[in-house]
């Protein structure tokens, strides 16, 4: 999942996010949280440097890679050729526009459930 690969970004801007003063984070192994370091500013408080190591450890890859999955599909879901397919099974099936959206999002996080896992077990 090329997601995995951005994790560090992730993390960057999450940290960045929370006004947290660094310039950057490495990661040495991606499934090993004790491999990251967070490379901080010369301002960086102790308690922002305290904040950033409970941002580490409560930083999931799991969830990362589902929510970006999510976006991701969500996004698909708003291509022109997407929202016809929609409009054409919501009136095939006698549905409503958003339940056929909500079905194929649903799919999309099962199939986005078994691929983080499989990605992320590939990482490690």
């Amino acid at each position: 999942m090329p997601l995995l690969g951005q994790v560090p970004e992730l993390l960057d801007r999450a940290l960045k996010a929370q006004g947290i003063p660094i310039d950057g984070v490495s990661f040495g192994t991606l499934d090993d949280p004790s491999t990251w370091t967070v490379h901080y500013r010369p301002e960086a408080t102790k308690a922002q440097r305290e904040t950033a190591e409970h941002a580490l450890q409560a930083f999931d890859l799991t969830t990362v890679a589902t929510v970006a999955a999510e976006a991701d599909a969500d996004a698909r879901l708003n291509e022109p050729v997407t929202r016809a397919l929609i409009v054409f099974l919501a009136a095939h099936f006698k549905l409503s526009e958003a339940e056929v959206r909500e079905e194929l999002l649903a799919g999309v996080k099962r199939e986005s459930a078994t691929i983080t896992n499989v990605a992320v077990d590939a990482e490690r």
